[in-house]
């Protein structure tokens, strides 16, 4: 039996008939809410706050947070930051750059491929495990290009 409509033969979840719905009313404001409806923001009778009570407020603020923990850096030991946000260690980790124009010892394949557009172009392609590094005779430069692969689709 249905416990909405009252028909046997199916349930309440497989019922046609809408449940009731009661419009909710709009609550009346009183007198400790100010005119947009934000409760708890006037002082009740248009009277001036009292300076204790702002300055109660203002220490409830300042109060420690209970349960959290207090910051501590393991790399310099001091209390103001954390390990992850550590000014000392961001100077040592941010130089990360690797130099790619050294050429690693001994390079596994080297081939001289002359270029077609410019005949007096010559560029030395080696090959590093999976890297490619192209050495350019006329600028007398290293570029890293990554997989061999990757050259081949382009």
């Amino acid at each position: 039996m249905c416990s909405r409509c009252g028909v046997l033969g199916h349930k309440k979840s497989t019922c046609k008939k809408p449940p009731d719905y009661v419009r909710p009313t709009i609550p009346e404001p009183t007198d400790t809410e100010t005119n947009d409806g934000a409760a708890g923001h006037t002082v009740p009778n248009n009277e001036e706050p009292n300076s204790e009570n702002v300055a109660n407020n203002g220490a409830d603020q300042q109060a420690p947070q209970i349960g959290r923990k207090p910051k501590h850096c393991s790399k310099c030991g001091k209390d103001t930051h954390n390990a992850r946000t550590c000014p000392e260690l961001s100077e040592e980790d941010t130089e990360e750059d690797v130099d790619t124009t050294d050429i690693p010892d001994p390079p596994t394949v080297i081939l001289e491929v002359h270029c077609a557009c410019l005949e007096y172009f010559w560029e030395t392609i080696i090959f590093v495990g999976t890297k490619l590094y192209i050495f350019n005779v006329a600028e007398e430069a290293m570029y890293y290009k990554g997989r061999p692969e990757e050259q081949q689709e382009g």
